[in-house]
């Protein structure tokens, strides 16, 4: 779904920056989470490598923990990692290209999780990684929709 019009394109454009604006104030303006030890011993702190452990972890802090705080946090985690991400996976095919789109959004959320480790302003856990890339698709399966209902149309 290509905008017709050079405005139409160059507004989606405009909507995409600002989009990636805000995720980059979401995702680095907050404070280090510095807790003391070398810089080394933070990384591995904020390292997570195996698939579907954080999230298990938040499920079951939904399904057994009555700490509104900790609730609040677990579906803040799994809900907001998949949601942050649907915007992004409506905006690359509509503006660059869809032959290459989901090894362009897995290299973007690998480098923001790189980022965020080195940075030490979040983690880099590969649940991150599979809860973006499900936002994502979300995101692809709206744009495909629309493009269905666009060709309806027409």
């Amino acid at each position: 779904m290509k905008p017709q019009s050079g405005k139409a394109r160059r507004a989606l454009f405009i909507l995409f920056i600002i989009y990636c604006a805000a995720m980059l104030l979401l995702l680095f303006a907050r404070s280090s989470r510095y807790a003391g030890g070398s810089y080394i011993e933070q990384l591995k702190m904020n390292l997570n490598l195996v698939p579907l452990d954080t999230m298990r972890r938040f499920v079951y802090v939904i399904k057994h923990n009555s700490n509104p705080h900790m609730l609040r946090y677990a579906h803040l985690n799994l809900g907001g990692n998949v949601a942050a991400f649907i915007p992004f996976g409506f905006f690359l095919p509509c503006l660059f290209d869809r032959q290459r789109f989901l090894l362009t959004a897995a290299a973007v959320i690998i480098c923001i999780e790189l980022l965020q480790l080195f940075t030490l302003r979040g983690s880099c856990d590969i649940d991150d990684l599979i809860l973006n890339l499900i936002g994502t698709a979300l995101g692809y399966a709206v744009w495909k929709l629309s493009v269905k209902i666009k060709n309806k149309k027409s």
